[in-house]
Parts: C-alpha cells; sequence; structure tokens
C-alpha cells in the first residue's frame, strides 16, 4: 500500500504514481489535502483518509463531491460531520479514535481493543489503520515533514488559512534535520513532532517493512528510502486483493451495545448534574456570605465542596464529556485546592474558594449547557 501525503515532494511522484493507478496492483491511500493533488493530476485514489474536527476539513474534499467520485472514505470518528454530510452518497469506513468520548462511552471496555490513538498526523493514522488491516509493506510518498523551496504543500493545494509558500521569517521555531539525502532542511516544531510520533509508531511494528519515496523529505527512522520509479519495478510481484466490500453489518451489534451503556450514561448524566447544582447552591451561599461579611460557615462549606467535588471528578459523564471540554482550566483550577485547603484565613479562604472553585463549576455549567441537547437527542435515538 502506498501512503500519499501532502508534502511538496509529491509532485516529484505524481506522474509514477499515474503508472502505479494504471497498473492497479497496489493500493493507493490519499490521506488530508493530498487528495486535492491527486484529483488535480487525474489520480483516483482507493479510498480517502481524513480525521480532522474542523468544519474547514470540507474543503479537502470538496473537489470529488464537485466531480461525483464516489471515493471511499476512511475517517477517523472525531472528523466534523461537515465533511461526512457533505459526502453521503460514498462507501463510509469509520475508524474508532480514543479522544471521541462519545463512542468510548457507548461502546465500553470490551471494544477498547479496536480502539486507535489520537495522532497529530492523519498520514499516521492511516499508517496504524493498514497495519491493523494486515499490510506488511508500506510505502510513503510526500511525507515531507518539513518545508521544500519554502512550500507547505505540493500542487494543487491552496487554502485561504494556510498559504502554500512561505517566508523563512514566518516559520515558527524553524530548526534544521537531515533530509533523505542527509543535507540539512527546514521544518518546525511541529513537523518534528509529526516525525517522532511518525518514527514511535513505526517501530511499534518491526513485522512491517516500510519504505520513504519522499525526495527531499525528511529522513525518517525505520525507513528505507527507494524513489518510487524503482518500486514500480518491484510492485509487479503484487496481486492486489479485495479490501472493500461494502455491507450493512459491522463488526459488532453496535445498537444493543450502545442502548445498554447509554443507560448506564444516563444515570452518570443525572447524577452530574445533581453534582453541579449542588455544587452552585454552595458557591452561592459562599456569595452571599462574602457580601454579607459573614464567615462561620466557611470552613463546612470548605469540607462538603470537597465531598461534592471528588465525587464529580469520578463521574463517568463528566469524565467523558466535561473535562475534555475545559481540560487545561480544570487543571489549573485544581492546582489551586491546596492552597484554599490550607489557607487560615476564613475570608480568604471564602474568597478563593469563590473565585477558582467557583468559576469552575459556573464553566462546567455552561459546557453542560452546550451539549445536553445533542446527547439526548443520541439518548432518544437509541430508545
Amino acid at each position: 500500500a502506498i501512503i500519499i501525503g501532502a508534502g511538496p515532494s509529491l509532485d516529484y511522484d505524481i506522474e509514477y504514481l499515474k503508472e502505479l493507478k494504471n497498473q492497479n496492483n497496489v493500493y493507493i491511500f490519499g490521506v488530508g489535502s493530498a487528495n486535492k493533488t491527486l484529483l488535480h493530476n487525474g489520480i483516483t485514489p482507493d479510498a480517502i483518509f481524513t480525521y480532522d474536527p474542523s468544519s474547514r476539513n470540507k474543503e479537502v474534499l470538496e473537489d470529488y463531491v464537485s466531480k461525483s467520485l464516489n471515493v471511499p472514505i476512511i475517517f477517523g470518528s472525531t472528523v466534523g460531520y461537515e465533511t461526512l454530510q457533505m459526502n453521503h452518497d460514498a462507501f463510509q469506513i469509520h475508524i474508532l479514535l480514543n479522544q471521541d468520548s462519545l463512542f468510548s462511552a457507548l461502546l465500553g471496555e470490551e471494544f477498547q481493543k479496536y480502539v486507535l490513538g489520537d495522532t497529530p498526523n492523519v498520514s499516521i493514522l492511516t499508517f496504524e489503520s493498514l497495519v491493523k488491516i494486515g499490510f506488511k509493506e508500506i510505502i510513503l510518498s510526500g511525507q515531507n515533514l518539513g518545508f521544500h523551496k519554502f512550500q507547505r504543500h505540493a500542487s494543487g493545494i491552496n487554502y485561504s488559512f494556510a498559504p502554500n509558500i512561505i517566508s523563512k521569517d514566518n516559520i515558527k521555531g524553524k530548526k534544521y534535520i537531515k533530509d533523505v539525502y542527509g543535507n540539512d532542511m527546514l521544518t518546525d516544531a511541529t513537523y518534528i513532532g509529526m516525525k517522532n510520533t511518525l518514527e514511535e509508531t513505526i517501530k511499534k511494528y518491526p513485522d512491517v517493512k516500510v519504505y520513504n519515496s519522499t525526495k527531499y523529505g525528511a529522513m525518517i527512522k525505520g525507513t528505507d528510502f527507494l524513489n518510487i520509479e524503482d518500486f514500480i519495478e518491484l510492485s509487479h510481484k503484487y496481486v492486489k486483493p479485495v479490501l472493500f466490500e461494502q455491507k450493512d453489518s459491522t463488526l459488532y451489534d453496535y445498537l444493543e451495545i450502545f442502548k445498554k451503556n447509554m443507560s448506564k450514561l444516563e444515570k452518570s448524566r443525572l447524577e452530574c448534574k445533581k453534582y453541579l447544582i449542588e455544587l452552585d447552591s454552595i458557591f452561592r451561599e459562599i456569595r452571599d456570605s462574602i457580601r454579607n461579611n459573614d464567615y462561620k460557615m466557611i470552613t463546612n462549606y470548605d469540607l462538603l465542596i470537597e465531598k461534592i467535588l471528588n465525587k464529580l471528578l469520578r463521574n463517568t459523564f463528566y469524565i467523558k464529556f466535561l473535562r475534555p471540554m475545559s481540560r487545561n482550566y480544570i487543571h489549573i483550577t485544581l492546582s489551586n485546592l491546596r492552597e484554599i485547603k490550607f489557607e487560615e484565613d476564613s475570608k480568604n479562604k471564602a474568597a478563593l474558594m469563590y473565585d477558582k472553585l467557583g468559576a469552575l463549576v459556573v464553566e462546567n455549567m455552561k459546557d453542560y449547557n452546550i451539549i445536553i441537547n445533542d446527547f439526548v437527542a443520541v439518548r432518544d435515538y437509541l430508545g
């Protein structure tokens, strides 16, 4: 299988990829923005991989819709719904990701072995998915992991929010690393993070042979550099198996599993709501105590807040839905708990409790109200 990335060196491989496509004995998978370049050059991939949750991700695939190309879409379960709505006629296959809180909660522990970890790059998700399917030889094309001639992407890829040509002065955290020829190449901290994760992922699968055909791209540990034109000679030995068959059945009877776990999740939601209301009520009383300059109940409030907060933080609904929405805010707020606990002055303690913990509860209530209608819609759909 060949994983086609959107790096600028993809332009060097295009003509050879056309030849491989015509031979039709290896799978060609387009990832992310690379699909624009493939379409621009008349290459229809065997499937498209995508997982970006942002609404603008649909721009990556809009050309396929406009040309009525019914290419299978393999999507990470965190992908933005706009992408799937726009491609509703395509054959769609989902990959469960551990950042998908809803799926994780509804599937339960017994199906976690089918869930893939979140990655900083769709090519890495594609690589691990293909390994799980059973591919033993994988070629990486267009995986620059840096800039070539100050370009981000191959030709045919242009976005208003991310210009293709970038000046050296505008590259944040710019660094130099070795390319496949041993020469210095320009990259940045984001690409290096992707490179490190890709190398770690490749290392996990020593039985999989990985080639890198990206001319002037980063040297990737665990891969052998192989010009795509040289691979054409080797590719004649391959026989392309049937990989995708459109069926209504899935690996699991997901609706029954979802229904069973939704009842547990609904119980957890009601408990979560109860804890938030109780905490909100306490902080309103603390607010009134501060206004009235009456602090005799502050110690009692402190103990009660700690008890309810501990229940909230262990609540499944809170863990799966509310905590990810305010992860950094929660981390910062909870780091103040020690200061609050050991503050001896009642007036200062009340102010800290209200300003720090009270604000967290307000934030959690906002998040709860944002998602509750969608959650109830899913619950009611499952019955």
